[in-house]
């Protein structure tokens, strides 16, 4: 019965916050006074990877909407591509933590890992809070040259 309002509140997020934020994006990049290759100073940072992940995750979730955005923003695709080619060099696993929620992330990380070998799910029966997940997770995480993240 929240399909209609989940349909709404989509189209409205492609509409109007998924363009206002990449556009936000694509300024900082093209002023970044150190150039515009990076959102911040001249080296590649965490900022960049988290933009690096936006985009993956907007091309997955609304990936027509995001490509007519995408269309608009080309520092950002261009930021996006250079992420890609350093990341595509790397060996890396993507952890993703359950802590037990109905919202359906469970669901959701295991076809994620159908997907993508690199990621990980690891489901914990009831919500221990986000620094204990963390312990744990990281506990049985190999630390290596590994890229990991935790999504509680």
């Amino acid at each position: 019965q929240q399909q209609p309002e989940a349909l709404r509140r989509a189209r409205d997020f492609c509409a109007t916050r998924m363009p206002k934020y990449l556009r936000w994006f694509e300024r900082v990049l093209l002023n970044n006074p150190a150039g515009q290759r990076h959102l911040v100073g001249g080296r590649l940072s965490y900022a960049d990877l988290s933009l690096f992940q936006l985009v993956e995750g907007l091309r997955y979730a609304f990936p027509k909407a995001a490509a007519r955005v995408l269309a608009t923003t080309p520092q950002v695709v261009a930021l996006h591509e250079r992420v890609a080619a350093v990341l595509g060099g790397l060996s890396w696993e993507l952890i993703l933590v359950d802590d037990g929620s109905r919202d359906g992330s469970a669901a959701l990380i295991r076809e994620l890992e159908r997907a993508d070998l690199r990621v990980r799910g690891v489901f914990f029966a009831h919500n221990c809070g986000q620094s204990l997940s963390l312990s744990n997770v990281s506990a049985g995480a190999e630390v290596s040259s590994s890229i990991k993240a935790a999504i509680s």
